[in-house]
């Protein structure tokens, strides 16, 4: 059973765009991130949100950040106006969050309007179209687990001011030691939401 908010069910009857950041278990994803996540946007994401559609809605897939127990994830639907090119720009990328929260089930699925989440999400999501330059497309994929290889960005778009280097990225709230990817996707889960899938 899928349940949607007023704004989430607005949004998706007017075909307007919004973002959506989730959080499921990393556990549920093979090893292959990228490829698992896509399937998972493909395939059951897409079903539930054409459950209460009365169109395809477009859904693209934007970043796939790894955090120990935790997979992090973007999307977009039905933003038409999204321009890869400009992108990095957030006065002209910034559509409403919405936070989807999956059921243990994974049959269940609550879908709600965030407005605590909105220049987080678009800022990390501008920053990292800066970072990863002309040279990539999403989705954005960043393994920050315990043991992963660095990030590093060699290619990053003009006149952008942060270093080549990763310092910003979806799991960041405050302090947080990179060390401890488990005790980190905890905290950053805890304050960007104030309840967990139930």
């Amino acid at each position: 059973m899928q349940s949607f908010d007023e704004a989430a069910a607005k949004a998706l009857g007017d075909r307007l765009p919004f973002r959506v950041f989730l959080y499921p278990l990393a556990r549920d994803f093979a090893p292959d991130y990228e490829q698992s996540v896509a399937s998972f946007i493909q395939g059951q994401i897409t079903d539930i949100f054409q459950s209460a559609a009365t169109e395809s809605p477009l859904i693209k897939l934007l970043a796939v950040e790894i955090w120990g127990k935790r997979v992090l994830i973007v999307f977009d639907v039905n933003h038409q106006n999204y321009d890869w090119q400009t992108a990095h720009d957030i006065s002209k990328n910034n559509p409403p969050i919405f936070r989807f929260k999956l059921g243990k089930d994974k049959n269940n699925a609550l879908i709600t309007r965030d407005k605590a989440l909105d220049y987080r999400v678009n800022f990390t999501i501008a920053d990292l179209h800066k970072r990863n330059g002309y040279s990539a497309h999403p989705p954005y994929v960043a393994d920050r687990s315990r043991g992963a290889a660095p990030l590093h960005y060699n290619d990053p778009r003009k006149n952008y001011r942060g270093q080549a280097h990763d310092h910003y990225n979806l799991g960041q709230a405050s302090h947080m030691d990179s060390r401890q990817p488990d005790h980190v996707a905890s905290e950053y889960i805890a304050n960007w939401s104030k309840s967990t899938c139930s």
